[in-house]
């Protein structure tokens, strides 16, 4: 993937394809505190925010088991209250400092399983890594010049890392009409929303329409609803 990426740069630069790198004017970038403006307080972004979180609670719950898989090892109810209280910290600072929160991505999956490598000395790594590049403005501003089309290309194998995870995992249960019914409609719904066209949720309220133009909240509210109300069965509440 590496030898890819570096062979499609090249080749985006000969052609003329490169992104043009926006010059930071300093050498050293030290983080700074409250950097987008003094905290406010909206309610509309803040419902939007709990409840975008409790839908995502399903995505970290899922990275986390699916590693846990591949690893070969058993997660258990403290190492789990543990990391999805790591999480709420880490956004609390991310949204003092210029960050965003971060969470499990079901991506590293993907990584572990392609690369067969699960040692956290590469993510010690990587995350000094990253640093240097948000740190130091000129290396980040030379690694910002990869363009679209050469970086989304190189994480097509890691998504479909994913995809046949996901696969292995519906495969475990029986699935009827009703299981095919509960996954078709959610991947529609979320997928679906994602190509609509832009402002078509501009006449909902703000809080509203941030969740409504959402696709992965749609698909995970979509296959709740679906699963535990609309086609709710006997005994599913003993699941």
């Amino acid at each position: 993937m590496f030898i890819g990426v570096i062979a499609g740069w090249i080749l985006a630069a000969a052609l003329g394809e490169t992104v043009s790198g926006n010059s930071t004017g300093s050498m050293l970038l030290v983080p700074g505190l409250f950097v987008w403006g003094a905290p406010t307080f909206d309610a509309g972004v803040v419902i939007t925010c709990v409840i975008g979180a409790l839908v995502l609670l399903s995505m970290s719950f899922a990275s986390i088991q699916s590693m846990s898989e591949v690893v070969k090892r058993d997660v258990s109810d403290n190492a789990l209250k543990s990391s999805i209280a790591l999480h709420g910290a880490a956004a609390v600072f991310a949204g003092m400092g210029a960050s965003v929160a971060f969470m499990p991505y079901a991506s590293s999956t993907g990584v572990v399983q392609m690369t067969g490598i699960a040692s956290r000395k590469p993510l010690y790594w990587g995350a000094a890594g990253m640093i240097i590049l948000g740190v130091i403005g000129p290396i980040g501003v030379f690694f910002s010049t990869i363009p679209s089309c050469v970086g989304s290309p190189a994480i097509l194998v890691i998504f479909a890392m994913i995809i046949g995870q996901a696969f292995n995992e519906i495969s475990r249960i029986s699935l009827s009409n009703r299981e095919y019914l509960v996954i078709g409609l959610s991947l529609l719904g979320g997928i679906g929303v994602m190509f609509l066209p832009a402002g078509v949720f501009n006449s909902l309220p703000f809080a509203l329409s941030c969740l409504c133009s959402n696709g992965l909240i749609i698909g995970t509210v979509a296959a709740l609803l679906l699963e535990h109300v609309i086609l709710r069965t006997r005994g599913s509440n003993q699941r």
